[in-house]
């Protein structure tokens, strides 16, 4: 399906596998280059690559944990001194992880709101300024059915995913 977006530049959180790749993949077959960014460096090699080459898109594969502070503003000036703009940005990072409200640790509830939703609104907040400047741009955030029809036994995961 051509959705109007070739050479565009995209960014993919959560970008190896999954849901991730398959988004990377559709702009990819729309023409849109890529900054695909997850924290298995070795998958993360192999998909931009793999993407890269089947379908003729300059990637940008960038290996971080996007719950870590500094790095969607990191990500961010890397997709600016490549492709010098960002027009979609995709937050999807995140990974399942299992503990009701009083079996997670503090760790994992921590870890889960700083890659779900943390690093969601620092994203936006690194490329809305750009975006706004010139005009364009689209900002998908990606999120479980756990926010509609949460599962008690995934609780620590779908808690930043709740609708409030």
């Amino acid at each position: 399906m051509d959705l109007g977006i070739a050479a565009k530049t995209a960014i993919v959180t959560g970008a190896s596998a999954g849901i991730g790749r398959a988004i990377a993949t559709e702009f990819a077959q729309n023409g849109v280059n890529l900054v695909l960014v997850a924290r298995d460096a070795d998958r993360l090699s192999v998909t931009a690559k793999e993407i890269g080459y089947r379908f003729g898109v300059e990637v940008l594969p960038f290996a971080a944990d996007v719950g870590n502070l500094g790095e969607p503003d990191r990500v961010v000036a890397s997709a600016m001194e490549r492709f010098g703009r960002v027009d979609i940005m995709v937050n999807n990072a995140g990974r399942a992880c299992a503990g009701g409200i009083m079996a997670a640790s503090e760790a994992e509830w921590e870890e889960m709101t700083a890659t779900k939703l943390s690093a969601m609104r620092r994203f936006c907040r690194a490329v809305i300024p750009e975006m706004r400047q010139r005009h364009w741009g689209r900002i998908v955030n990606v999120s479980s059915i756990g926010g509609i029809y949460p599962n008690y036994r995934l609780m620590v995961s779908h808690a930043p995913s709740l609708e409030l």
